[in-house]
């Protein structure tokens, strides 16, 4: 395995693993109440941008590691909607 691969590998890790502890914070807390709605449609729009953009060089780590954002993203905007709603429904 060359050096680069190595980096954007390394990369790709850290960088995707940095969205799991405001997932479990999320699941634990039951809230999603400082998180900007807006944040997750953006990380969801970068990361679906990036994916086209390794699929035109061909690069698996780009592809794989943006495929993951969007994954955690979409997970987090699911989290932010259902919280919402049963917050409202605990304010009735």
């Amino acid at each position: 395995m060359e050096i680069d691969t190595i980096v954007g590998i390394s990369a790709a890790i850290l960088t995707m693993s940095s969205f799991i502890p405001q997932i479990i914070k999320a699941i634990k807390t039951r809230s999603m109440e400082d998180v900007s709605v807006y944040l997750m449609p953006l990380f969801i729009v970068g990361f679906s941008l990036w994916v086209a953009y390794g699929f035109m060089q061909d690069d698996p780590v780009i592809i794989g590691s943006n495929i993951t954002g969007i994954a955690f993203n979409t997970t987090l905007l699911f989290l932010k909607s259902r919280y919402k709603m049963t917050e409202r429904r605990a304010e009735q």
